[in-house]
């Protein structure tokens, strides 16, 4: 039932996801956003660190799903990575009722 949303500003590159600069986020309406995060420094656990900088930046926080507490931070290596295959998924699988059942109990 997730649905990729993304703006008509984005473009495409070849090959790639769509390119989305930080001021046309807070235009796309989502219930909520997962930001995969990779980084050479912390490349286990590079969530913190893009975390940190989501919430020092203003714009991202006049979001709706950042406002309600809906911005969930996931391992790229994890979730987006071409390594793929039943334990990957298994994991991933672990992780969404972890993030998103609280959000059911809040209604």
């Amino acid at each position: 039932g997730f649905e990729i949303v993304s703006s008509e500003a984005s473009s495409l590159i070849s090959g790639s996801n769509p390119q989305i600069s930080i001021e046309m986020l807070p235009q796309i309406e989502s219930d909520l956003i997962f930001v995969m995060a990779w980084g050479d420094n912390n490349m286990f656990d590079p969530q913190k660190e893009t975390q940190q900088r989501w919430d020092d930046t203003p714009l991202l926080n006049q979001m709706s799903a950042s406002k309600d507490g809906r911005v969930f931070f996931v391992n790229y290596y994890l979730w987006g990575s071409h390594t793929r295959g039943p334990i990957t998924d298994q994991l991933m699988l672990e992780q969404l009722p972890q993030m998103l059942l609280p959000l059911v109990n809040e209604n």
